[in-house]
């Protein structure tokens, strides 16, 4: 079967969910140094990156089960990189769910604190650490 589309919207979902997440960053942090108390920017990026991860999440799952090759070999590397698909998936997954948390705790909050930060560092630390064009930009 012919997979390749949809690796190549997986990868290319990556680099758009990534730079999202830099954007994401970028302005809460400067929200965040201005001690702005009006955060509805802030809350449109942080939809928009939600909404691009997850169905990052989802065409990663359908590539998964379209590929069988890597469903009988998990351990295997990835192509062009030193990371395994069960990293990958791992480190990923976690990624999600900390921008999935950080967007509720944004729905609630008055202004930026800096523990919503942290958890925006840790998924961008994560999600640089695997996707493999952003690694071979950072080597």
């Amino acid at each position: 079967m012919d997979y390749s589309f949809v690796k190549s919207l997986h990868g290319n979902f990556g680099i758009l969910a990534f730079l999202l997440l830099i954007v994401l960053f970028l302005r809460t942090l400067y929200d965040f140094i201005n001690k702005n108390e009006k955060l509805g920017t802030v809350r449109k990026i942080s939809k928009y990156t939600t909404l691009t991860v997850h169905i990052q999440l989802i065409l990663g799952v359908v590539f998964l089960i379209m590929n069988s090759f890597i469903l009988e070999n998990l351990s295997g590397k990835i192509a062009g990189s030193s990371v395994s698909y069960i990293e990958h998936m791992a480190s990923n997954l976690i990624a999600i769910v900390l921008i999935t948390i950080f967007n509720a705790k944004l729905k609630r909050a008055d202004k930026i604190t800096p523990s919503l930060l942290v958890i925006l560092v840790v998924s961008m630390v994560l999600l640089s650490r695997v996707v493999p064009l952003i690694m071979n930009i950072l080597k």
